[in-house]
Protein backbone atom coordinates (compact mmCIF):
# COMPACT_ATOMS: atom_id res chain seq x y z
CA UNK A 1 0.00 0.00 0.00
CA UNK A 2 2.85 2.38 -0.72
CA UNK A 3 0.69 4.19 -3.26
CA UNK A 4 -1.85 5.21 -0.62
CA UNK A 5 0.92 6.96 1.33
CA UNK A 6 1.77 9.08 -1.75
CA UNK A 7 5.44 8.08 -1.66
CA UNK A 8 6.85 8.31 -5.17
CA UNK A 9 10.25 7.74 -6.64
CA UNK A 10 12.07 10.81 -7.95
CA UNK A 11 12.01 9.26 -11.43
CA UNK A 12 8.19 8.96 -11.30
CA UNK A 13 7.89 12.61 -10.27
CA UNK A 14 10.15 13.78 -13.10
CA UNK A 15 8.24 11.67 -15.63
CA UNK A 16 4.96 13.18 -14.41
CA UNK A 17 6.31 16.72 -14.75
CA UNK A 18 7.58 16.04 -18.26
CA UNK A 19 4.20 14.54 -19.18
CA UNK A 20 2.42 17.72 -18.04
CA UNK A 21 4.73 19.88 -20.16
CA UNK A 22 4.09 17.91 -23.37
CA UNK A 23 1.75 19.19 -26.05
CA UNK A 24 -1.58 17.47 -26.68
CA UNK A 25 -0.49 15.27 -29.62
CA UNK A 26 2.59 13.94 -27.84
CA UNK A 27 0.53 13.24 -24.72
CA UNK A 28 -2.07 11.38 -26.81
CA UNK A 29 0.67 9.29 -28.42
CA UNK A 30 2.11 8.27 -25.05
CA UNK A 31 -1.29 7.37 -23.63
CA UNK A 32 -2.22 5.41 -26.74
CA UNK A 33 1.02 3.40 -26.69
CA UNK A 34 0.55 2.62 -22.99
CA UNK A 35 -3.06 1.59 -23.65
CA UNK A 36 -1.90 -0.75 -26.43
CA UNK A 37 0.59 -2.37 -24.03
CA UNK A 38 -2.09 -2.83 -21.35
CA UNK A 39 -4.65 -4.25 -23.80
CA UNK A 40 -2.12 -6.59 -25.42
CA UNK A 41 -1.66 -8.30 -22.04
CA UNK A 42 -5.43 -8.55 -21.51
CA UNK A 43 -6.98 -11.97 -22.16
CA UNK A 44 -10.71 -11.37 -21.93
CA UNK A 45 -13.26 -9.68 -24.18
CA UNK A 46 -13.92 -6.69 -21.91
CA UNK A 47 -11.24 -4.54 -20.28
CA UNK A 48 -11.90 -2.10 -17.44
CA UNK A 49 -9.10 0.47 -17.68
CA UNK A 50 -8.53 3.20 -15.12
CA UNK A 51 -6.32 6.20 -15.86
CA UNK A 52 -4.14 5.09 -12.94
CA UNK A 53 -3.32 1.89 -14.85
CA UNK A 54 -1.98 3.99 -17.71
CA UNK A 55 0.05 6.14 -15.30
CA UNK A 56 1.56 2.98 -13.81
CA UNK A 57 2.38 1.68 -17.28
CA UNK A 58 4.12 4.95 -18.14
CA UNK A 59 6.02 4.86 -14.85
CA UNK A 60 4.81 8.16 -13.49
CA UNK A 61 3.34 9.44 -10.25
CA UNK A 62 -0.44 8.98 -9.93
CA UNK A 63 -1.33 12.56 -9.04
CA UNK A 64 -4.85 13.84 -9.59
CA UNK A 65 -3.70 16.26 -12.31
CA UNK A 66 -1.94 13.46 -14.20
CA UNK A 67 -4.93 11.14 -13.90
CA UNK A 68 -7.25 13.86 -15.25
CA UNK A 69 -4.99 14.51 -18.25
CA UNK A 70 -4.82 10.78 -18.98
CA UNK A 71 -8.61 10.52 -18.66
CA UNK A 72 -9.06 13.31 -21.22
CA UNK A 73 -6.76 11.47 -23.62
CA UNK A 74 -8.54 8.14 -23.07
CA UNK A 75 -11.87 9.84 -23.71
CA UNK A 76 -10.68 10.82 -27.20
CA UNK A 77 -9.21 7.42 -28.10
CA UNK A 78 -12.10 5.52 -29.66
CA UNK A 79 -10.50 2.44 -31.22
CA UNK A 80 -7.13 0.85 -30.60
CA UNK A 81 -5.39 -2.07 -32.29
CA UNK A 82 -3.31 -4.25 -29.98
CA UNK A 83 -1.66 -7.46 -31.25
CA UNK A 84 -3.99 -7.69 -34.24
CA UNK A 85 -7.12 -7.25 -32.12
CA UNK A 86 -9.29 -4.15 -32.33
CA UNK A 87 -10.60 -2.71 -29.06
CA UNK A 88 -13.39 -0.13 -29.00
CA UNK A 89 -14.27 2.23 -26.16
CA UNK A 90 -17.76 1.07 -25.23
CA UNK A 91 -18.60 3.39 -22.34
CA UNK A 92 -17.21 5.32 -19.40
CA UNK A 93 -18.40 4.42 -15.91
CA UNK A 94 -18.00 6.46 -12.76
CA UNK A 95 -18.24 4.29 -9.67
CA UNK A 96 -18.27 5.47 -6.11
CA UNK A 97 -16.16 3.21 -3.92
CA UNK A 98 -15.32 4.00 -0.30
CA UNK A 99 -16.39 7.61 -0.76
CA UNK A 100 -14.20 8.19 -3.83
CA UNK A 101 -15.37 8.45 -7.40
CA UNK A 102 -13.39 6.24 -9.74
CA UNK A 103 -13.56 6.48 -13.52
CA UNK A 104 -13.44 3.28 -15.58
CA UNK A 105 -13.01 3.21 -19.36
CA UNK A 106 -14.60 0.02 -20.67
CA UNK A 107 -12.98 -1.34 -23.83
CA UNK A 108 -14.64 -4.20 -25.74
CA UNK A 109 -12.89 -6.57 -28.14
CA UNK A 110 -14.33 -6.10 -31.63
CA UNK A 111 -12.86 -9.06 -33.52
Amino acid sequence: MVDSLMIYDLREIETAREFCNLDREARMGLVKSALVRVLSRHRGNVAYIRPRHIALELGMARWAAIVKKIAKCLNEIGEVRADGVTWRLEKIEVRKTRGKERMYFIYVRVN
